[in-house]
């Protein structure tokens, strides 16, 4: 048993180059709720935008006054 890599054709693939930490087996499928870190979903591309937008709107309205 191996974590980490797979097996294609006889042979040995998937090389993960990586450290594994805290490996976790089920004998079902987990909803997500129940994983250790449940991924955030970073901000959309438009709301970074136009929160940077409204920085430098306010920034220049300091500064220029």
């Amino acid at each position: 048993f191996t974590v980490g890599r797979g097996m294609f054709g006889g042979g040995i693939t998937d090389w993960s180059d990586a450290l594994i930490d805290e490996v976790r087996i089920s004998d079902t499928a987990l909803p997500l709720n129940q994983f250790l870190f449940v991924a955030v979903p970073e901000p959309a591309t438009g709301a970074m935008l136009a929160a940077a937008l409204g920085a430098v709107g306010l920034r220049r309205r300091r500064v220029g006054g």
